[in-house]
């Protein structure tokens, strides 16, 4: 199991339609709304990397209001 933090900018106005978007994923253990230079924060798990980059490629950046993705590999799990 590998999981990871998305860092999401998003388009002016929609950050909380993304949010509630990935909520609904079922990879996405949490989504949240913040401030500074990024719009969301989602907590994503997956069974392993390549699963996991084809749910941020196929599914969270296709998104409507998602504009750019950052993702931070998280470790000692």
């Amino acid at each position: 199991m590998v999981q990871a933090y998305v860092f999401i900018q998003a388009a002016m106005g929609k950050p909380s339609a993304v949010a509630e978007a990935l909520r609904k994923l079922p990879e996405v253990r949490s989504a949240v709304v913040v401030t500074g230079p990024y719009d969301v924060i989602a907590l994503v798990e997956a069974t392993d990397l390549q699963t996991l980059g084809r749910v941020i490629t196929e599914k969270i950046q296709t998104i409507e209001g998602v504009e750019r993705t950052l993702t931070s590999l998280v470790t000692g799990i």
